[in-house]
């Protein structure tokens, strides 16, 4: 009414887009007011479309971070390799493979999943979690208690995080996640997820990127590790993939270019 365009930006729609109930009602009444929506993935650009807003009216900008340290370290690759070395030796990791954890230590996040997969993967293995949260304490306890090799960094920003992602071979996000799987594939390694913000079905292709977790469970989980631990070229080559993607499509450039075009678009209609 005040002839001002309205842009909506979001992940994704709490709930089934499909819903032909109350839900499914107001929601359609809620975003068709909007001139325009942006999504952060495909997944957030098809439930704005189930729920009437206009295909012209639908935009993504893929949700990004800046990728430019894992960019500075890895422009030099014999220099990175000497750094993750140190960093390594300084945090005590052994030869063996490094599974990776990025994120807050919440109950969302599923950490106590990844311990008891960790637990039964039989390839001997060790994990490196990076975050901190409420549940800190008490997960350093039970990766204690059920004797899982672990190495908590706190939270990490700039070249200490891009160090730790390098450190690892494989990251793993049981739990909800978002934009740790684009931090991770920028610097080159292959991510195995869970239920994230939606932005996962962009990005992790499986035997590409990495793996989606379709059974979650331990032994699932543990299974598909070892399978992974038992191929690092293809584990590697998932590396290469994944960093190329981001790249190409998934960057911090790309996004504001992508929130620029959709607004332009609006305007002139």
């Amino acid at each position: 009414s005040l002839g001002i365009p309205i842009v909506g930006w979001g992940i994704f729609v709490m709930g089934d887009a499909r819903d032909r109930g109350l839900y499914g009602a107001f929601m359609r009444r809620y975003f068709r007011q909007f001139d325009g929506m942006i999504a952060y993935g495909s997944k957030g650009a098809e439930d704005f479309r189930q729920l009437g807003v206009g295909p012209d009216r639908v935009f993504i900008a893929r949700n990004s971070v800046s990728n430019a340290e894992a960019d500075k370290l890895l422009k030099d690759t014999d220099q990175a390799r000497a750094l993750v070395k140190t960093y390594r030796d300084h945090i005590c990791l052994k030869q063996a493979p490094t599974v990776l954890f990025l994120g807050r230590m919440i109950p969302e996040k599923e950490i106590s999943a990844l311990f008891d997969a960790i637990r039964i993967v039989k390839a001997p293995c060790q994990l490196l979690l990076v975050g901190d949260g409420p549940l800190r304490e008490e997960l350093e306890k039970e990766a204690e208690e059920k004797g899982i090799d672990a190495r908590f960094v706190g939270h990490l920003v700039g070249r200490d995080l891009a160090l730790a992602i390098l450190a690892s071979d494989v990251c793993v996000l049981p739990g909800r996640g978002g934009l740790a799987i684009q931090e991770v594939m920028a610097a080159g390694r292959p991510v195995i997820a869970g239920i994230a913000d939606g932005t996962q079905d962009d990005l992790v292709r499986n035997g590409i990127t990495g793996f989606n977790i379709v059974e979650p469970s331990a032994e699932s989980l543990a299974k598909l590790l070892d399978e992974c631990f038992s191929m690092p070229e293809s584990l590697h080559k998932m590396g290469v993939s994944a960093r190329k993607l981001i790249l190409r499509e998934h960057n911090m450039e790309l996004a504001v270019d992508s929130v620029l075009s959709a607004i332009h678009s609006i305007l002139q209609r």
